[in-house]
């Protein structure tokens, strides 16, 4: 009995145990599904996003290729449709692709331009310029701008202006250029060129009439006024005295206006020379003041000068006085009755400047610009000031041939009224023995021959051969001049060294413009003066040979020193950047 109560206590205990148990495992099982349940619900989920990012990712990627292919589309369309000629060259010269202005360009088909090499439309004689821009792009990554001609197809030659730079395609490089026709850049160049040389001949035509003209009327002009100052001091009435006395200040005032007219025309065509001698600037400003005080004391005007300092720069003496004195006669003209006429004179490191400001009635400021122009006065000149409305154009003359800038300013910045006129003058005209000079006189006492010195250089080499060239026709000019029973044809070496300057000129120019450099109102001034001066030159040549020569050398040496000191000032730093 008590092995079965025992029996049956422990079969119940096992019972409960495995009771116990399957308790615990249905428990873990339903927590077991529960996780598989949420863990699937979290993959479909995953699914799902993956899925929609994988649509999304295939739509990115068909939209990027049909952007790829519009924009691919559209670049292609531009090169096609480029108007400049655009080029895709090998290194071994190749002509791998091109667009339809290139093809222009040189007049072949797409497929016959494939077949060539860049040096199958290259003329020969760019060989060694070729070279050079080669170089460049080795060096820098691209080359030009570059000028050249293209044989077209048909025989015939194009000028072109060229850009490249070095690209690399599939770990290859090669030469993308872009290649603009300049033909008609080139023909209207050379038009505006001839166009300005006609201007020139007719203004030196011009003046030369009105030189003529004006001689023509002096004389009838002084028997005017030599008979009406007779007339005036004979004649007892005081009517009939009157009107001899308008008759002589009429022709007082005609003949200031043929004097001007003629200092204006020999001005304009070239026929003074002048003179360039150290002189104190301050010294001569208040000769021309003591000049005039006749004028400013009838005004009660004083004049100032400040500083009133010895001031010693370059100049021709008799030239400056006269420029001087149309800017007093002005500055007392227009100033009230006890008013003050201020003369400053400031120096930079190789430049005068004076200004003279008046007390005026001002010149309106549509006027300004044209100031200078000939037989120009202000609206303002109703005061009975008269005057020839020449005296401001001859001073812009003066001031030209000096190499020097005038312009005005009505009021000035530091009144409120009144008028300011300034002139910058060079302190030195010549850079003949200057320290700083690129040409020097050797034994300068029995020699005037110009030598080369320290190889003066502007880093292009066919300006600095036209240099080295035209120094050595001056040379032979002045030797011509110096030698005359040795055989010397100064009229063949003339016609030479014309003939090359002017060939200079032109190349200068165009060097500048072409690569982009300003061409300076200044250094345009030189080139036109050059070829006005020589005429003249060449006109008077018969009349007085001797003098000629004379005068045309010291033309010379002044003008082509200024001519090398402001490309060493001004255009040096442009011409080593090439």
């Amino acid at each position: 009995g008590l092995l079965s109560f025992f029996s049956i206590r422990h079969s119940s205990q096992l019972i409960n145990n495995l009771r116990n148990t399957k308790n615990r495992l249905d428990a873990i099982n339903a927590n077991l599904e529960a996780r598989v349940e949420e863990r699937t619900r979290q993959l479909e989920k995953t699914n799902t996003t993956l899925e929609n990012f994988a649509n999304d990712l295939e739509k990115q990627v068909e939209q990027r290729a049909s952007q790829y292919e519009e924009i691919s589309h559209y670049n292609r369309t531009l090169f096609q449709k480029s108007p400049v000629g655009l080029a895709l060259c090998g290194l071994d010269g190749k002509l791998v692709d091109v667009n339809q202005s290139y093809l222009d360009l040189i007049g072949y088909s797409e497929e016959e331009a494939k077949q060539l090499s860049y040096w199958d439309i290259t003329p020969k004689d760019y060989e060694e310029d070729e070279k050079k821009q080669l170089k460049k792009l080795d060096e820098t990554g691209q080359y030009g701008p570059y000028e050249k001609k293209y044989k077209h197809k048909n025989g015939s030659k194009v000028n072109v202006r060229l850009h490249g730079i070095y690209v690399e395609l599939d770990n290859q490089k090669y030469i993308w250029s872009s290649v603009e026709n300049i033909d008609e850049q080139i023909k209207t160049h050379q038009n505006l060129i001839e166009s300005k040389e006609k201007a020139e001949q007719a203004n030196l035509e011009k003046s030369q009439f009105l030189a003529n003209m004006s001689h023509e009327f002096r004389t009838p002009m002084h028997a005017i006024s030599s008979f009406a100052k007779l007339g005036f001091t004979r004649s007892s009435d005081e009517k009939t005295k009157k009107y001899f006395d308008r008759i002589n200040v009429s022709a007082v005032r005609l003949n200031k206006l043929i004097d001007d007219l003629l200092d204006l025309s020999k001005l304009e065509a070239g026929k003074v020379i002048p003179d360039y001698r150290e002189h104190n600037l301050t010294a001569v400003i208040n000769e021309t003041i003591k000049s005039i005080t006749s004028l400013a004391d009838e005004k009660l005007i004083d004049f100032e000068i400040n500083p009133n300092k010895k001031i010693l720069i370059e100049f021709d003496k008799e030239l400056i006085t006269q420029l001087l004195l149309n800017l007093f006669s002005n500055a007392i003209k227009f100033s009230p009755e006890n008013g003050k006429i201020i003369v400053t004179i400031q120096t930079y490191e190789d430049m005068a400047e004076i200004s003279v400001m008046d007390q005026g009635i001002g010149v309106p400021k549509n006027e300004l610009e044209r100031i200078f122009d000939s037989f120009s006065q202000s609206s303002n000149t109703d005061t009975g000031s008269g005057g020839t409305g020449l005296g401001l154009s001859i001073s812009r003359e003066i001031v030209n041939l000096h190499n020097g800038k005038i312009w005005v300013e009505s009021p000035p910045k530091s009144n409120d009224h009144g008028t300011q006129f300034f002139v910058n003058l060079p302190t030195r005209q010549s850079i003949l023995g200057d320290s700083k000079n690129n040409f020097v006189n050797e034994n300068s006492k029995d020699k005037r021959e110009l030598v080369w010195k320290n190889e003066y250089s502007v880093g292009v080499e066919y300006l600095d051969n036209q240099h080295k060239t035209i120094i050595s026709l001056i040379n032979k000019l002045i030797n011509a001049s110096e030698n005359s029973s040795a055989g010397f044809n100064y009229k063949d070496i003339l016609d030479d060294l014309y003939i090359y300057i002017n060939k200079h000129l032109v190349d200068e120019e165009m060097f500048l413009k072409k690569n982009g450099y300003p061409f300076l109102s200044s250094h345009k001034d030189l080139h036109s003066n050059f070829k006005l001066r020589i005429q003249e030159f060449n006109a008077a040549s018969e009349e007085e040979p001797e003098d000629f020569l004379l005068k045309l050398i010291l033309f010379l040496r002044h003008w082509w020193d200024y001519h090398i000191l402001e490309e060493d000032m001004k255009y040096k730093e442009f011409f080593e950047k090439e």
